[in-house]
């Protein structure tokens, strides 16, 4: 069955939506990967912050009576805030290493599912495009029918009309003779068979 222009729009519409759709998943789920981040860099921060105050309490308490302990603890804090800041500058690189990568695979299967939908739109054009040429086809083969065979009858039909329609008028004018003739017949005939009638 060949398909109506109103058929190629709404399959076209149906394309457009399902496009869009897609493209809005897509750009929901980066946003959220991105708020991700800023929540995750913002509770880092707010660890480090948490950290440091509480060490910072810790030293101004112990610092009254234990000076000379405090110099050593001060060196051995400082070399763990040191390795804590590199395990946590460490977590943090392998935390945004993972995210790239994932955000890349967001994009690799957002670039593959465009390309799909772009063969896919490709493929429906092409598809249409022979539909559209088989209409066409369909169309002038009609259009052939119509003017060389429907229009030669009708135009028979019209030369025919006219002598035919003469031939009755002149065919009821005679029918009209015919039956006034009829008439007068019946009326001889009647009075004939009443003579015989007497006769006998």
């Amino acid at each position: 069955m060949a398909l109506t222009s109103e058929d190629l729009l709404a399959i076209s519409g149906v394309l457009d939506r399902k496009i869009n759709s897609a493209m809005d998943l897509v750009k929901c789920e980066i946003r959220d990967m991105r708020g991700d981040l800023a929540l995750m860099d913002a509770d880092l921060r707010d660890e480090m912050k948490n950290m440091e105050s509480r060490l910072r309490g810790e030293m101004r308490s112990m610092e009254s009576g234990l000076r000379g302990e405090m110099k050593s603890m001060e060196s051995e804090l400082r070399g763990e805030m040191k390795n804590m800041e590199s395990e946590l500058r460490g977590e943090m690189k392998s935390m945004e290493s993972g995210l790239r990568g994932e955000i890349g695979e967001l994009h690799g299967k957002m670039t593959s599912m465009e390309l799909e939908l772009h063969s896919e739109i490709t493929e429906t054009r092409m598809d249409l495009g022979s539909q559209v040429a088989e209409l066409k086809q369909e169309v002038h083969g009609i259009k052939l029918h119509l003017e060389n065979v429907t229009d030669k009858k009708i135009q028979i039909l019209a030369e025919n009309y006219l002598p035919a329609a003469k031939r009755y008028e002149k065919a009821s004018a005679q029918i009209e003779a015919m039956q006034a003739d009829i008439d007068v017949m019946k009326k001889v005939i009647e009075d004939h068979s009443v003579k015989l009638q007497k006769l006998a």
